[in-house]
């Protein structure tokens, strides 16, 4: 009996597995699972569901479903107490690696994505979250060159799925196919411009910041061209948003509040778009694109409320003593 954990262990099961128990099991992982569903919080304190979620990886040790779980709400936590630190020592961000490397959430984020890759049932998708969120972590925390053999270990842009399944597809579905891929490809034209800005003491508290962002935002407003931006509502939430932030930084509070007021509109726009039951885009490049709305993440005010925690004291204030803006509980 003493070798029975250890049998368990090298099979990647759990002891009751190992013996037979599958349905009880089951019925108590399905209901861990809608648990951490329904109290992970995408704009809020998710210590508690951790702890929770902490005892049930205990429990299924070498379960996918509960370890992402587990991910997701420590990488939450994460966005939300802006854990991983930086500063600059030069013209570009450097992590702080000291600091990083101490922070129990990033070394318990850092272990939980490891041993999801490791899993065999692992989801294409579970495993693809580990690494987008990995590789960050790793440099954070000093280990560049891990980072750097993990990111090269991925499939390349130019065959990644969605391109694939456009080449693979004809008619009207290679007009839907090739419509999300260019969604996709803006998303990554948003990331990747406010990374590049945040990475340079100089550029990010600038005018020209603020040119390249709206720059970018005219782009979503020449594809979509009714403002029936759909999934993209939450894009120019953040583009606005970092407009704001850098507006702030300039000591011109009077047009980060414009900023943040059209970050606002977006968020919530996706909010409405996220309660209903089908979204169809209006627009002539996306009109063949419909899909199921309790598909999209929820985002509600989350992402707005962590980039907003780098405003200056007097701007929360501000925005805080305004009855337009639902904000009283965000930087309390």
């Amino acid at each position: 009996m003493t070798l029975v954990p250890s049998i368990a262990n090298y099979f990647h099961v759990t002891i009751d597995e190992l013996f037979g128990y599958n349905g009880e099991r089951e019925h108590r992982k399905n209901e861990i699972l809608r648990k951490a569903e329904a109290e992970i919080k995408a704009d809020g304190d998710n210590s508690e569901i951790i702890d929770f979620l902490r005892d049930a990886a205990k429990e299924f040790p070498a379960d996918a479903d509960i370890l992402y779980c587990l991910g997701y709400a420590l990488a939450n936590q994460l966005a939300q107490n802006g854990n991983l630190k930086v500063s600059f020592p030069n013209k570009y961000a450097e992590f702080d690696i000291n600091h990083n490397k101490n922070d129990k959430y990033i070394s318990e984020s850092i272990s939980v994505f490891e041993k999801l890759l490791t899993l065999e049932d692992g989801s294409v998708s579970q495993k693809g979250f580990a690494v987008l969120n990995l590789v960050p972590l790793y440099n954070a925390t000093g280990q560049e060159q891990a980072a750097i053999s993990l990111a090269n270990k991925q499939v390349g842009i130019d065959s990644c799925k969605e391109f694939l399944l456009m080449l693979a597809a004809s008619g009207r579905e290679r007009s839907v196919i090739s419509c999300s891929v260019m969604i996709a490809f803006l998303r990554y034209l948003k990331v990747n411009a406010i990374w590049t800005i945040g990475n340079d003491k100089e550029i990010r508290s600038s005018q020209k910041a603020i040119d390249l962002l709206l720059s970018i935002v005219n782009v979503y407003n020449t594809v979509i061209d009714d403002e029936r931006f759909g999934v993209m509502h939450s894009d120019l939430s953040d583009l606005y948003a970092s407009c704001s932030i850098i507006a702030d930084r300039m000591n011109d509070r009077r047009k980060a509040k414009e900023f943040f007021a059209l970050a606002y509109f977006h968020k919530s726009e996706y909010d409405n778009i996220r309660r209903s039951k089908t979204y169809k885009y209006s627009s002539w490049l996306f009109a063949d694109i419909e899909f199921p709305c309790n598909i999209l993440p929820e985002n509600t005010m989350g992402m707005l409320k962590a980039f907003c925690a780098k405003f200056s004291d007097e701007l929360k204030q501000d925005i805080k003593n305004d009855s337009e803006y639902d904000t009283q509980n965000w930087w309390d």
